[in-house]
């Protein structure tokens, strides 16, 4: 797709979603034009809720993707807060299927894209609030490092073995980071849990080492995940006019929110210092298979198979545990524990991360509590 014509049409999308102040609910396409359903920020929550409403008699109507014509007429016809309106007047858009491809990354970043089933992975200083202003920065600049030196590191294996890039997202809670792959799928969310034992390893060689005092807990859940992206930075790495040929890349969120996060967070909050619980899950998979915990967990060693000296993982006890919130709901979820690859200069080559089926029985904390025989599926409340 040429340059000059994308520019165009991102000039277009931009215009008619005020630079996010009118999200983009979907978009649709007829006779080579692109239509494109907006509505308010107010109006945002009754939008999600017809687009679940319409899931739920058998279709697919996700916030930001592409939808049937007919299914965006028939909002815009029944609310006057929602507003369809065509892109014609770009020189040189043609349909095709390599168009519509195309166009499919960049306009999903003009608004809040809904994906049923993708990993988010939360990492949490322990005792955040009790360091000075000082620590909290270079605890905080400690975790962004080793983000992004283990996403150097990994990304030759992460295509090798797994068949994905190395573009990852992340955002900040305060007393840590949030963080996703931007892709989809199971592949996927195998990376995001090598980058999170990554980050785990390298913090936890440095404290067992007297090198700096900062212990993490983690937790990664696969669930609904809305992606937030920043339309602006997206438009600025297309910029010009020519009629070369681009390629679009797919779009980095600077955001996410959901079941994903939420979830993660109740995990994070109940876990103990140094632990990785894994939020169950069960999603489809390739032909018949059915992905679950133990699935993304062999993954991961595939992953970390390449090193010298490979990782090895496993969940302690083999068996859910179940955490109750402050808010007396239940989540189910897995203790892993294991040992990864060591990066870090002057270490031992495996790192020990995780605490132990022992250490998790000793908890005082009635929170968890061994539950095998009661795990719900992912995709029910109270799981």
């Amino acid at each position: 797709m040429h340059k000059k014509v994308l520019s165009g049409v991102l000039h277009a999308l931009d215009k008619q979603t005020s630079s996010g102040m009118f999200p983009l609910i979907g978009y649709g396409v007829e006779s080579g034009k692109l239509f494109l359903l907006t509505t308010t920020i107010p109006e945002l929550p009754l939008a999600i809720k017809i687009l679940r409403d319409a899931s739920s008699i058998g279709e697919s109507y996700n916030l930001g993707h592409h939808l049937p014509l007919a299914f965006l007429s028939r909002i815009a016809a029944d609310n006057k807060h929602y507003v369809l309106s065509s892109v014609h007047d770009v020189p040189g858009l043609e349909p095709s299927d390599d168009t519509w491809k195309t166009l499919g990354r960049a306009v999903v970043a003009f608004g809040a894209p809904l994906y049923a089933q993708k990993a988010v992975g939360l990492i949490d200083v322990c005792g955040f609030s009790q360091r000075g202003l000082a620590e909290q920065l270079a605890a905080l600049y400690s975790i962004e490092s080793a983000f992004h030196t283990n996403v150097r590191r990994f990304g030759a294996a992460l295509g090798d073995r797994i068949g994905v890039n190395a573009q990852f997202g992340h955002s900040s809670t305060g007393d840590g980071y949030y963080f996703w792959h931007e892709m989809l799928g199971g592949g996927a969310d195998a990376a995001t849990l090598v980058l999170l034992l990554c980050i785990m390893c390298q913090a936890e060689a440095y404290r067992l080492a007297g090198r700096f005092d900062m212990q993490l807990r983690a937790a990664l859940v696969i669930d609904s995940t809305f992606m937030i992206y920043d339309p602006d930075d997206f438009v600025f790495k297309l910029q010009g006019d020519t009629n070369e040929d681009v390629y679009v890349p797919r779009p980095t969120a600077v955001n996410a929110i959901g079941n994903s996060t939420n979830i993660a967070a109740r995990l994070c909050a109940a876990a103990r210092p140094s632990q990785i619980l894994i939020g169950h899950f069960e999603r489809p998979g390739q032909s018949n298979e059915v992905m679950t915990p133990h699935s993304i967990v062999a993954q991961v060693a595939e992953v970390f198979r390449a090193e010298a000296s490979p990782g090895t993982f496993r969940f302690s006890p083999d068996e859910p545990l179940h955490v109750v919130d402050k808010h007396g709901l239940q989540w189910h979820c897995w203790n892993l524990v294991g040992e990864v690859p060591n990066a870090c200069e002057g270490f031992p080559p495996r790192q020990s991360v995780g605490i132990s089926h022992d250490t998790t029985r000793r908890m005082s904390d009635e929170s968890f509590l061994a539950n095998p025989s009661d795990v719900v599926p992912a995709n029910r409340h109270g799981r």
